[in-house]
């Protein structure tokens, strides 16, 4: 049944007041769009019109559901929130009325702001709120409470001068439509009644589904948290973007739930799992848990930032200073996290354990071993137990070795070699000019003795790719690796003296030379053939023709690959498709020759082919297209 109401026989007839539910949108009424700003040109003066004496109002119907004496509004939360704000504004808000949100803490924080401060009539209610010492600047970036600021604005200018005394609220009244439904049913009524509302984001849906399943013990915590000290805590390095905030809100949720099951789950999936539907997921003990983890991983954001660094004698997953911006740049990039980025942040956020000797050492290790492993969604949960219990002290690398849980078995080889040498001469080396990510991979062709032995192996090495013979030692390297090894796959070349940066980042990290680099040790003056590419390479590097490349095999044949800034935008690489087939250069005793599209099928001539930049591209990115012979073949392939 419909009955006629006011705000006096609502508030009656539900002592515990209006609650607005977890499913609802936010407050739209005073948004910025032209359907905002109708609203605000045509309702906000009715309703100011009315109450201070003109004709009765009628809000048409309002849909809700009863629960334990609260209103939840299905339908009309929009107009009974405008109401509020214009009895706010007129100090006609009585002191036993309630108005809350069931799931949205910020509107719910602001809404409770108000009814602690009234208003002051002073000046516009915007400026006077933002400028209270109880509103939070975070605050003003929520779009509902954007709105309801907005929408206090309008309804002040047309109140005036009017007498907010003289104010009548008895004059409005809506129809209160009730629909049978209990607890159970409600979010399925709520979804089909606003079906054709504005969607709320997915952190919205998100922190509502979680609202819902939130332990009682801990729920008073994170409602104050959640749209809190969390939230406040990322916004400040959000560049003031709302949705990057929601983003990574909903990421390190995320990251805490994919310690129990899938990160890629839908909402709906983490609901049925969060619901203890299946139980082999979450039972009620796992359930607090994950809400636990989650938490702790929002309480640690500050202290995890200052951690997030590849600073070696920074102790990397440890709680000193480091580089703070890199951890917010990956938090807030809005890119789903990986496998390896779900476990660096479980370590990270790991309690210290002072009982364990080597707890900062452990964490040091864990982000070697991360950042030289591939994680999967196969190994992910052993690779965190493995993390957990290795930093926890009760597992040693040994054993990590041997269950092969899905770290690299060479960089745990690694780890072990390095583990009888005193910590600090550890991270002396692990900071050394040729070493990347701490891996000593590259000299580790016998067991270390000494700190000593680590450094006279790393000048070795410096010596070798510092000195007037790099190129060479570079050739009697290649001329150590299988053919095989090369075919399909890109390799990297040295282009100077003291080229550091290459060998550390791609030469000194590749398998193939690292293997190289152990029979070199061994028997550094065998003479061995040299291939005819690398000769030819060689040849081009002296001459100065090459800037920045790579080489990839392909059909046993070695090409040259540019990477220079200078480099048309089409030549960075070979590739298998016709958009990367574009302006490719072919270099043939010393003359550059141009092919478009790239002649993959004619490339038989035996010798070498290499893709090269010629400076003229540097001011027309269109090269001459070569000549092709009656039978469609590039004249300078033919055999």
């Amino acid at each position: 049944m419909s009955e006629k109401y006011t705000l006096d026989k609502i508030f009656s007839l539900f002592p515990k007041g209006i609650c607005v539910p977890r499913i609802q949108r936010g407050y739209v009424q005073g948004r910025k769009d032209e359907k905002g700003l109708e609203i605000r040109r045509n309702f906000a003066p009715a309703l100011v019109k009315t109450v201070f004496g003109g004709e009765e109002l009628s809000l048409d119907f309002i849909y809700g559901v009863a629960r334990e004496q609260c209103l939840l509004p299905l339908d009309g939360q929009q107009r009974l929130s405008t109401l509020f704000l214009l009895a706010w504004l007129c100090g006609k808000w009585k002191a036993d009325w309630c108005f809350t949100y069931e799931a949205r803490r910020i509107p719910q924080l602001f809404v409770k702001g108000l009814l602690e401060h009234p208003c002051k009539a002073e000046g516009l209610p915007s400026v006077e709120i933002k400028g209270s010492g109880w509103f939070l600047p975070i605050w003003e970036k929520d779009p509902s409470v954007d709105g309801m600021l907005r929408m206090l604005d309008a309804l002040h200018e047309n109140i005036g001068q009017r007498n907010r005394a003289d104010a009548d609220f008895g004059r409005i009244s809506f129809l209160l439509h009730g629909i049978e439904g209990h607890s159970d049913t409600f979010d399925h009524i709520f979804r089909k009644m606003n079906a054709r509302g504005k969607e709320l984001s997915p952190w919205e849906n998100m922190k509502a589904m979680l609202d819902k399943y939130l332990p009682q013990e801990l729920a008073d915590d994170w409602r104050d948290k959640v749209d809190g000290d969390w939230a406040e805590c990322i916004w400040l390095h959000s560049n003031n973007d709302i949705s990057r905030l929601d983003d990574a809100m909903e990421k390190i949720i995320r990251m805490a739930y994919a310690r129990f099951t899938s990160m890629d789950d839908s909402l709906w999936e983490i609901e049925k799992k969060l619901s203890g539907e299946d139980e082999n997921v979450f039972n009620e003990a796992s359930r607090i848990t994950f809400y636990k983890i989650a938490a702790g991983y929002f309480d640690k954001l500050s202290t995890i930032a200052k951690c997030w660094t590849n600073e070696r004698t920074q102790n990397a997953l440890w709680n000193v200073a480091a580089n703070e911006t890199k951890f917010w740049e990956w938090l807030l990039n809005r890119a789903p996290a990986s496998c390896g980025d779900i476990l660096r942040m479980a370590f990270l956020a790991e309690n210290a354990h002072d009982e364990v000797k080597d707890d900062q050492r452990c964490r040091r290790i864990i982000l070697n071993l991360l950042d030289a492993s591939s994680i999967n969604v196969n190994n992910f949960l052993d690779a965190m137990k493995a993390g957990l219990d290795f930093i926890a002290g009760s597992l040693d690398l040994e054993t990590i070795k041997s269950r092969q849980v899905g770290y690299s078995p060479e960089q745990l080889e690694d780890e072990i070699r390095k583990w009888p040498i005193e910590e600090q001469a550890i991270i002396t080396s692990e900071t050394d000019e040729l070493v990347k990510n701490g891996s000593l991979r590259f000299i580790g062709w016998t067991q270390f003795r000494d700190a000593e032995d680590i450094r006279e192996r790393l000048e070795l090495v410096r010596a070798a790719i510092k000195g007037d013979e790099w190129l060479e030692f570079y050739q009697n390297l290649v001329s150590r690796i299988p053919s095989d090894k090369f075919n399909g796959r890109y390799i990297y070349t040295p282009l100077r003296t003291g080229d550091v940066n290459v060998w550390k980042e791609h030469i000194l990290t590749d398998g193939r030379f690292i293997d190289a680099l152990k029979i070199w040790h061994d028997a550094p003056e065998t003479p061995l053939q040299t291939p005819a590419w690398m000769l030819q390479l060689a040849d081009l590097l002296r001459s100065g023709q090459v800037v920045n490349s790579t080489l990839r095999c392909w059909d046993e044949r070695m090409y040259l690959l540019q990477t220079d800034r200078n480099r048309s935008a089409n030549s960075i690489r070979l590739d298998f498709n016709d958009n990367e087939r574009k302006n490719r250069q072919l270099l043939r005793n010393g003359l550059i020759y141009y092919a478009y599209p790239w002649p993959w099928a004619q490339a038989k001539e035996t010798g070498v082919w290499y893709n090269v930049c010629d400076p003229s591209w540097r001011e027309n990115d269109t090269p001459p297209k070569g000549t092709r012979n009656a039978d469609g073949n590039f004249q300078f392939l033919a055999n």
